[in-house]
């Protein structure tokens, strides 16, 4: 696992995507193929227990759960512009195109858009008009969009910028969180710095990257030590409860069940640093019993549904509880102003 923070959470991020794509796609596999068909999958799946299966039934059976997929077809009929790469990643497939183009030269024949620099415009247009067929290219009106943009690069009249590159600019915008034309387990920070846009040239310096290092490790320990100085003086009754701007006082801080909740509450969420209860963020709490799913997560018997409406700036990055990894919800910052599942 990398040291550095941010590269920890974005493998962390594309770690949790792809179990839960494997989950859902082990799921459909078993309704499709044995709920559907009145068949049990133990002599194929050994390791399932015959307990877990009379649940799996009923839910997958439920008015619920074909809800949820009809929702999913409704979402996906939104998808204008489908690809043609089967179930192959672009990485993949990147390297079936350069064989494929090889042979193609060594041949002397042409290869699918060969006068277009290489970016992931090019493999967006290439997954979807596969031949590089001139008749399909002109209909579609997005490979079009990158076609003339290409042109246009080339004639200086357009350069593509870091966050709208081509295919950005074609599309009218980026995914927010994924790399299209790259891969859903991309974000769109290290998505875009291998794409077609011009990008800042990264520090090679040892000497310059270890001095930025020293810099930002004192300021994150003196501002550690100040909070932990700042603690210490209110635990000991040197501090008053109202100059701290993140410690609300222990009546205000104490954990009530959820099962409490019997209308929609304010409340504030809470982590333990040490004897303090350290408020991180505001929001509301539903009652539990109006709750059944929160962004197709079923909610558990100790778990609720909260919106979050406010975050204290230092725990923007303060990982959740439970991460929704299908809506790319996984700290604090990324549930404000949507919901997460807290206890």
């Amino acid at each position: 696992m990398p040291k550095d923070k941010k590269l920890k959470l974005n493998v962390q991020r594309a770690t949790l995507k792809i179990m839960s794509h494997a989950w859902k796609d082990f799921k459909w596999k078993l309704n499709l193929h044995y709920v559907k068909k009145d068949k049990t999958p133990f002599e194929d799946y050994p390791t399932l227990k015959e307990e877990w299966w009379p649940g799996f039934v009923e839910w997958v059976t439920s008015d619920e759960y074909i809800a949820l997929g009809e929702k999913g077809k409704k979402s996906q009929s939104k998808n204008e512009y489908h690809q043609r790469l089967g179930r192959r990643s672009y990485a993949v497939q990147k390297k079936q195109w350069a064989k494929e183009d090889a042979q193609a030269l060594s041949e002397g024949k042409s290869v699918p858009f060969q006068d277009m620099p290489n970016g992931r415009h090019k493999d967006w247009a290439r997954a979807r008009n596969p031949s590089g067929d001139a008749k399909i290219t002109e209909s579609h009106p997005i490979i079009k969009k990158i076609v003339d943009l290409n042109a246009k690069s080339v004639a200086g009249t357009f350069t593509p910028g870091d966050n709208m590159d081509t295919l950005a600019t074609a599309l009218g915008s980026n995914h927010p969180g994924r790399t299209t034309g790259v891969s859903a387990y991309v974000g769109l920070g290290m998505g875009l710095a291998e794409g077609d846009a011009p990008r800042k040239k990264k520090r090679t310096g040892t000497k310059e990257l270890v001095k930025k290092l020293e810099e930002e490790y004192n300021a994150k320990f003196a501002e550690l030590r100040a909070m932990c100085e700042s603690m210490q003086r209110r635990f000991n009754g040197a501090e008053s409860c109202s100059s701290s701007k993140f410690i609300d006082p222990p009546e205000y801080t104490a954990h009530h069940s959820v099962d409490s909740i019997q209308e929609v509450t304010k409340c504030k969420l809470v982590v333990h640093i040490g004897p303090q209860s350290v408020v991180v963020a505001r929001g509301q709490a539903f009652p539990p019993k109006d709750v059944q799913t929160v962004h197709g997560i079923e909610r558990r018997d100790e778990h609720t549904r909260v919106q979050v409406d406010f975050v204290f700036d230092n725990f923007m990055e303060y990982p959740l509880p439970v991460p929704i990894s299908d809506d790319d919800i996984f700290t604090l910052g990324d549930a404000k102003n949507s919901f997460c599942v807290m206890a």
